[in-house]
């Protein structure tokens, strides 16, 4: 599934690339209703995204409209 595959990514290559923490986030925020820790870890990961990429407007958005949900 999504998540374990860009867990994998992410621990084969932490840091390196921005894809794979946005889309971790995205399958978190996706499947929110079903996972009781999804928003914890989108926010964790686009956290992490800001800290990468500090420049990438659409992870702040993305964070502050977690808040809404």
């Amino acid at each position: 599934d999504s998540e374990t595959f860009w867990h994998a990514v992410i621990r084969k290559y932490p840091n390196q690339w921005l894809v794979p923490y946005m889309n971790l986030a995205q399958y978190y925020f996706d499947n929110r209703q079903k996972l009781p820790y999804a928003m914890d870890s989108a926010a964790a990961n686009y956290e992490i995204l800001i800290e990468l990429h500090s420049k990438d407007v659409q992870a702040y958005h993305n964070l502050a409209n977690l808040d809404g949900h």
